[in-house]
């Protein structure tokens, strides 16, 4: 069997800013522990630390990235390019599930059974 592919830096920190902070700012110890967790990668490296930080102010600069002091966020802009790189998060299935049940809900709650009755009273 072949080796996987490789995931590249760039691609570690998007996801991790994306799946990390679930919409909101992520700190960068937030986003070295995803991807830690997530690619059993040895963050502790000097080399690895210096990946992440030049991916991170490279992402800052090209303007995918906000950063608000030690934390991160995608720019409207970053988002936009996340899903066109690497898709929604609609294809894992994970958290947009529940935004799709709200919707179908209806908007007035139905009656019971008692409330039904007391209304014919």
């Amino acid at each position: 069997m072949g080796k996987a592919p490789k995931t590249s830096y760039v691609e570690m920190v998007e996801r991790a800013v994306d799946k990390a902070g679930k919409g909101e700012k992520v700190s960068r110890r937030k986003i070295k522990e995803y991807i830690r967790d997530t690619w059993s990668v040895k963050i502790d490296s000097d080399s690895v630390k210096d990946s992440l930080k030049t991916v991170i102010a490279k992402e800052v600069d090209d303007g995918y990235l906000i950063q608000e002091k030690d934390s991160f966020r995608f720019s409207p802009k970053g988002k936009k390019h996340f899903v066109e790189k690497h898709g929604s998060n609609d294809e894992e299935g994970e958290e947009d599930d529940d935004d799709e049940e709200e919707e179908d809900t209806p908007s007035k709650p139905k009656k019971g059974k008692k409330a039904a009755d007391e209304d014919t009273e």
